[in-house]
């Protein structure tokens, strides 16, 4: 069952704005810090994350390998990801 609720309400308290191949839109961007374990010794890495409308990823051509400037920082698409019902998605990025 597709979200009822008006997605824009969630992003504007919340988002930040977002341009990618010339198209703006609103997005939330999560710098969660991950530990990974390599050869025996763990490094901490942040993962850079942005939920959007699934609507403006499609509206803007966003793929893997995409440029996206987050709130005036550049970062590049590595994967698209839809969550639950396909409304938002998610977009793992790296600097």
């Amino acid at each position: 069952m597709p979200l009822s609720e008006n997605p824009d309400v969630f992003l504007r308290d919340f988002g930040v704005p977002c341009v990618a191949n010339a198209q703006s839109f609103t997005g939330i961007l999560d710098t969660p810090d991950e530990t990974m374990n390599m050869g025996g010794v763990n490094v901490l890495s942040t993962m850079y994350t942005l939920r959007c409308k699934s609507a403006s990823v499609t509206a803007a051509g966003i793929a893997s390998g995409t440029a996206v400037t987050v709130n005036g920082v550049a970062f590049v698409v590595r994967d698209v990801i839809l969550e639950d019902d396909g409304v938002f998605s998610h977009l793992s990025m790296s600097k």
